[in-house]
């Protein structure tokens, strides 16, 4: 039930940010058009995006340790992209995680969607920059910090960190694009 609400989100949110985006009244649309035969310049506000991350886009495939595993991003919207971590076992896809990243006016967020929590885990992003995303959920048990670090346009790290029994511990996850 929770992946099926969690599919729906994925699917409606899009769509309700297109609408509310392209929506206004026509009183906004006379008010702008008076804006304009006054000459004077209005400060529309961005609506926000994830522009800066698109360096994220694309298949990453991880080849360390005994398995290969994946990680997918997807653009939805220029506030919404779409993800998920996966293993290949024969023929077989095993979709290990759901990863949302949706920019709001409260902030961008990582939604993880594992098997292990009841309900998909939020963090926000403290840090972004053109190569950098930090995201952090102090709340939660661990990981407290999930990071990724563009290393060249085609090799990325993961950084999986948080605090357990009282140390601050992690693991870094060495990805290679594999498409974008």
């Amino acid at each position: 039930m929770k992946r099926l609400f969690f599919a729906v989100i994925v699917v409606l949110l899009p769509l309700m940010i297109l609408v509310l985006s392209c929506g206004g009244s026509s009183e906004d649309s006379e008010q702008g058009s008076q804006m304009q035969d006054e000459g004077m310049q209005g400060s529309a506000a961005k609506a926000p995006t994830l522009a800066g991350l698109d360096w994220m886009l694309g298949t990453w495939k991880s080849s360390g340790g005994k398995t290969t595993s994946y990680e997918q991003w997807m653009k939805s919207a220029d506030a919404l992209f779409t993800g998920m971590s996966f293993r290949l076992d024969g023929n077989d896809t095993l979709i290990t995680e759901l990863l949302t990243l949706a920019a709001t006016d409260s902030g961008t967020f990582y939604i993880a969607d594992v098997a292990h929590n009841p309900e998909p885990t939020s963090f926000k992003m403290s840090t972004a920059s053109t190569d950098m995303a930090v995201f952090e959920n102090p709340e939660h048990d661990f990981p407290t910090r999930i990071s990724y670090k563009m290393l060249t346009p085609d090799s990325v790290v993961a950084i999986v960190e948080g605090d357990q029994n009282g140390e601050m511990t992690g693991f870094e996850i060495h990805y290679e694009r594999v498409t974008k």
